[in-house]
């Protein structure tokens, strides 16, 4: 499940043992702390817009209140109050905490204004950063428990691996991933956007992810909520073939070749009787490299930690799938049934944003299901 984010504004400078306590009294509560100077080291964005966009990243806002105002926001208000009327007209809960004793003129006046919008339970004076600590996980506990976050239904991952395949007689590898919270990541205004659809395609081109080949076409067209983009490999080897759909939810399904009659891991007739595990080894690694690129992106303040993944061969047919596939004289027949897609779980499985990062273990799963399933 994932957990509900809860923003903490505060000054930083000589505040770092209470800036601390609030860390754990949010995890002790079963919520997931942002701290933006702590946790975002370098964005590419200015101060100010770093803060207020993690701000709109989160589902709970906290203030603590200490002995002094802090630094001025060039609107002439102080740095958290500028935060805490962001909170506001995002409509986010506000949980508001006063560390005991004297406070000079800017913070005295803050407090005030929290506490003319939060009277009641949620403000409270508190002595030092163990008794924050302690009153944090009291007033948070309830309302984490209360929050209800949109889960993204598995049944939408499985029709998603369901749907037609492209028409092409050469075998695919299906990944389909989507965040684990249902929510509008992508507005739909921007996937028809230039800039944005340029954006895909860059990251798709980039060395270390290499999706797309600069060699190859690509037409990108765009449905009422999805961008779907098409490398057209007929020209080049089968591998070359991508079909991209992105979809404002964060959902992306991705059917690329790996095997069919112009070769596959060798240069004969093998391949249009074999699939290598090391070829689909290889495109999921460049999948999950570009799903992790894609969210560094789009979601650059991790709001979306957790997500969803399935993954079939379609058209496989009567071909097998072997590791390091080698020239022989005749090759064995996979005595399927029917040409349905071999599909890798029986459900999707939940995975994190590391996997993005070292995907080796994941896809290593996913080639030893597609291999099991397809020998039975």
């Amino acid at each position: 499940m994932p957990k509900p984010r809860v923003f903490v504004s505060s000054i930083v400078e000589g505040f770092a043992e209470y800036r601390n306590a609030a860390r754990l009294g949010i995890q002790d509560a079963g919520g997931d702390p942002v701290l933006v100077n702590e946790d975002f080291p370098s964005l590419p964005t200015s101060p100010r817009n770093a803060c207020l966009d993690a701000v709109e990243s989160c589902d709970v806002y906290l203030c603590i209140v200490g002995s002094r105002g802090g630094w001025r926001a060039p609107s002439g208000k102080l740095v958290t109050e500028e935060e805490y009327e962001h909170a506001i007209r995002l409509g986010l809960p506000v949980l508001a905490f006063v560390i005991d004793g004297e406070r000079d003129g800017e913070a005295r006046r803050f407090e005030q204004r929290l506490s003319g919008y939060l009277e009641g339970r949620f403000r409270k004076v508190v002595a030092d950063a163990n008794d924050l600590r302690g009153n944090i996980t009291r007033a948070l506990t309830p309302l984490v428990a209360g929050l209800v976050l949109p889960m993204n239904p598995l049944q939408e991952i499985s029709e998603a691996l369901a749907s037609r395949a492209p028409q092409t007689t050469d075998v695919l590898f299906r990944v389909v991933i989507a965040p684990e919270r249902q929510e509008e990541v992508v507005d739909p205004v921007q996937l028809g956007d230039r800039n944005f659809q340029d954006l895909v395609l860059r990251i798709g081109h980039e060395q270390t992810v290499h999706l797309f080949d600069y060699r190859l076409s690509k037409k990108q067209t765009l449905t009422v909520e999805c961008l779907l983009t098409h490398q057209d490999g007929a020209t080049g080897a089968r591998e070359s073939h991508v079909w991209l759909e992105l979809c404002r939810s964060g959902r992306v399904r991705v059917d690329c070749g790996v095997g069919g009659t112009q070769g596959g891991f060798g240069s004969d007739f093998s391949g249009a009787m074999v699939v290598a595990e090391e070829d689909i080894q290889a495109m999921g690694l460049v999948i999950f490299r570009y799903y992790g690129r894609l969210f560094e992106e789009i979601d650059g303040y991790g709001r979306h930690q957790g997500f969803f993944m399935n993954a079939a061969l379609l058209n496989l047919g009567y071909r097998t799938i072997a590791r390091g596939p080698r020239t022989r004289r005749s090759y064995p027949v996979r005595m399927a049934s029917d040409d349905s897609p071999i599909v890798a779980f029986d459900e999707a499985r939940r995975i994190n944003r590391s996997h993005f990062n070292d995907p080796s273990e994941e896809v290593a799963r996913i080639v030893t299901m597609f291999t099991r399933r397809a020998s039975q």
